[in-house]
């Protein structure tokens, strides 16, 4: 006589059901891992440095300069663009910040060119930059579109005001390319 056994869907090749620990060995996974990328950050000697960006990250539409120099004389037009924004107002710690940027194409002989300054300006509680740039692009026919290439160098000036004040003046260096072609002409 043979018995069939009863299978028990919960175990597999007769262990207990391995759930639980599955769920706690994660836990005790990530939380290993967690706390070596801490002690990692913590005893790994090192300097960090960072940057600001102005609150105009969204109009990039608006003045492609302040952040691809090759966009300077983009198109066949003078472009002047200048605004401002103020947050919290009536408080006198709130961010304020002002850009104005002049860029235009022109030509040296057959080649098209790009040229343009901005200067920009944030403040926000004790900090305070401010920063002046010239752009300048060339651009070539290629493949059917254009492709500019363009270079920036500016000046920015920081200051940090807490209970004593903190100032330094750096050299912007930037690069860029732009593309651009249109279809269905």
């Amino acid at each position: 006589s043979h018995k069939k056994k009863k299978r028990n869907f919960n175990t597999i090749n007769n262990r207990k059901p391995r759930f639980n620990n599955m769920k706690r060995g994660f836990l005790f996974a990530n939380t290993g891992v967690l706390c070596l990328m801490l002690a990692l950050m913590l005893l790994c000697p090192s300097s960090v440095k960072a940057q600001t960006d102005s609150t105009f990250v969204s109009m990039y539409w608006a003045v492609p300069t302040l952040y691809n120099s090759a966009t300077a004389g983009a198109d066949s037009a003078l472009h002047v663009t200048a605004w401002g924004r103020k947050q919290w107002v009536g408080m006198d710690v709130a961010p304020q910040s002002v850009n104005i940027s002049v860029d235009m194409p022109f030509m040296i002989g057959k080649m098209r060119s790009g040229l343009g300054i901005s200067a920009k300006n944030d403040k926000a509680g004790g900090y305070k930059a401010n920063i002046f740039t010239l752009h300048y692009s060339y651009s070539a026919r290629l493949m059917g579109g254009r492709l500019a290439l363009g270079v920036n160098v500016g000046k920015i000036e920081q200051t940090i005001k807490t209970t004593s004040e903190y100032s330094s003046q750096n050299v912007d260096l930037g690069i860029g390319a732009y593309y651009e072609k249109t279809f269905g002409k």
